[in-house]
């Protein structure tokens, strides 16, 4: 039986058609009760800069500035750990200056933290405010509100939204949150309580392994090869056709770099400062190979940052230490098809870009060194040491180029992915959301319910419905055993050929 549900989405900037047709469409058509917090559009959109703010934010400074460096980091408003939830968007801010590009950061937060507080005291006194901001601010829109089953933001990495996921955990309601794929056709929508950029739940195995892959299979491959040809990045436009250059006969590594303030770095695990394990990687090639090294710079940055910070960077640094090398041995691409490119190449490594998935698509093995969430599902190569990959590159162990097998395993990638795990963008999204939303499961959510009594009913409710759904699991993985078994070679080989 279809329940009314109540979603809460968090403002304007992100959730409006543009984005997200099919989320709207859905509300429409089940005539879900939507409202929206109205969030300030300017305060998130500033992205770690509000030193303008600060009168704004006095009393939360004068509060914060009483604390020695150990009480900060360990401060806690409202019992909310305050340096964790703005985290992300003050690195967001900060990466790009002198006392930061440089550095080895580690995603450790007492590292991080002790670096701000030493170089970057006013910067992170100003978003620990804006974090105390964000929590009283959500504890307001909450109070005038009734219960909400859904809250929606996007991305999870700003303040305002890290503030309501760690708000939201003390209330039924549960919090979805969506950002945009690769593709620009489909988008993510996951429940969580952390950030999503390279934090998909399809990183973690258990949950991939139990992806059930709807329709006919070679079908849906022929589709899912479609939606990547017809892709439209919102942020990147591939030029249509410029001409690529003469590389060279020597081995040819490319790296396809990242937007040095993206959240999908700051928020992985591991080493984080893309530019200081991008110089690493060409010094090493260049002193102990032969092969030729091509950085493909993210496009964003430049319109993110006002100029190409990393490609920028990197120019200097090949100069001064390679002087000569420049455009012989060592490339720096910015404005260029990235597919082009793809067929020019022997090796493609990120360290955790989307741009990983394409790289596939055109028969290349990816090289991912950041946990990428596409990582460990038989496609790419995964290495978290630079110093291992560098050595097995030079041995030649790393393969670069997708065997049959590998590329079956990405085809699973993108049927799984595309068609039972992402949004599409259109009305054919509207089904998918219905299961997320669990629109004929929605629980009841009454103000006068008490808190345990709502999140106790709501931990059965899932343990019913994970025993109900265990036989029909086993019979659909039979099935899908026996149609694996009748895949026709032919077909596979001629999927490669349109990739």
């Amino acid at each position: 039986m279809k329940k009314a549900i109540r979603v809460l989405l968090s403002d304007r900037v992100h959730f409006h058609e543009r984005n997200f047709k099919s989320l709207f469409q859905f509300f429409q058509k089940n005539s879900v009760n939507v409202t929206n917090a109205e969030a300030s559009s300017d305060l998130i959109s500033r992205f770690g800069d509000y030193e303008t703010k600060a009168d704004d934010f006095k009393a939360y400074i004068s509060e914060l500035e009483r604390l020695d460096q150990k009480e900060l980091f360990s401060f806690r408003y409202q019992s909310l750990k305050v340096f964790e939830i703005c985290k992300l968007e003050f690195l967001s801010f900060v990466i790009s200056s002198p006392s930061w590009f440089e550095q080895d950061l580690h995603s450790d937060s007492q590292v991080i933290f002790d670096h701000a507080f030493e170089f970057s005291y006013r910067e992170l006194l100003l978003n620990m405010a804006s974090a105390m901001y964000w929590i009283d601010w959500w504890e307001q829109k909450f109070a005038r509100l009734p219960l909400q089953h859904y809250i929606c933001l996007f991305s999870g990495s700003l303040t305002y939204a890290a503030a309501v996921m760690q708000l939201t955990k003390r209330t039924p309601s549960e919090v979805m949150v969506l950002e945009s794929f690769f593709t620009g056709n489909e988008y993510y929508c996951e429940k969580k309580w952390e950030h999503l950029p390279n934090n998909s739940d399809l990183q973690f195995s258990n949950v991939y392994r139990n992806i059930e892959m709807t329709g006919e299979f070679n079908r849906e491959k022929i589709k899912a090869t479609n939606k990547i040809i017809l892709a439209k990045n919102k942020n990147v436009v591939q030029p249509a056709s410029l001409e690529i250059p003469d590389f060279g006969d020597e081995k040819k590594v490319l790296f396809l770099g990242q937007v040095l303030s993206d959240f999908s770095l700051l928020g992985s695990r591991g080493r984080i400062n893309q530019y200081v394990q991008l110089k690493e990687i060409i010094q090493r090639l260049l002193n102990e190979t032969t092969y030729t090294m091509i950085f493909k710079a993210h496009p964003w940055e430049r319109v993110k940052h006002g100029r190409a910070i990393t490609l920028e960077a990197i120019e200097a640094f090949v100069q001064k230490e390679f002087p000569g090398l420049l455009n012989k041995r060592v490339y720096l691409l910015e404005d260029i098809n990235l597919h082009r490119l793809f067929s020019k190449v022997d090796y493609a490594v990120t360290l955790c870009s989307q741009a990983g998935i394409e790289a596939a698509f055109h028969g290349l093995k990816p090289v991912q060194l950041l946990r990428a969430f596409y990582g460990g599902k038989g496609f790419t190569s995964d290495y978290e040491e630079l110093d291992r990959f560098i050595d097995d590159l030079k041995l030649e162990l790393i393969p670069n180029a997708l065997t049959l097998d590998d590329f079956d395993k990405f085809e699973e990638f993108c049927v799984k992915t595309l068609f039972s795990h992402l949004v599409c963008i259109d009305a054919s999204g509207v089904s998918r959301l219905e299961v997320l939303f669990k629109l004929y499961d929605a629980p009841p959510l009454t103000p006068e319910k008490s808190l345990k009594t709502a999140i106790g009913e709501r931990n059965k409710r899932t343990d019913q419905v994970s025993a109900s759904n265990l036989n029909a699991k086993k019979q659909l993985r039979f099935a899908q055993m026996l149609k694996i078994r009748a895949f026709s070679r032919l077909s596979k080989i001629g999927l490669l050929r349109i990739g």
